[in-house]
């Protein structure tokens, strides 16, 4: 059996991640879970069941391992000519709009 390797946290890159595991089961049939933790900041995959019949430790260490580039990720979700002057003015707008409405219902 070959060892599975683990990439360092992508959130705090000294942090060394581990597998967990949780035991429990009287609803399903599985005799457990496991994931993958970060030991410094706690960041883990989702659990996943532990099975006969599924390589849940190689799919939590593929889970783990997936890395996206930042800039793929900022420019899906924020575009490139997006108005961050027009967005902070109007969020300033909601803010005092929502103090006045606090102030309102406390009389």
């Amino acid at each position: 059996m070959t060892e599975i390797k683990l990439k360092n946290c992508p959130c705090c890159p000294e942090g060394e991640a581990r597998f967990s595991t949780r035991n429990f089961s009287i609803h399903t049939s599985a005799s457990g879970e496991i994931a993958v933790m970060c030991r410094n900041c706690k960041l883990s995959t989702d659990y996943i069941p532990i099975s006969a019949d599924y390589a849940a430790k190689e799919k939590a260490a593929e889970l783990w391992n997936t890395r996206v580039e930042s800039k793929t990720v900022e420019s899906t979700i924020v575009p490139d000519d997006f108005d961050w002057v027009g967005f902070a003015e109007t969020l300033g707008q909601l803010y005092v709009f929502m103090d006045k409405l606090a102030v309102a219902n406390r009389r």
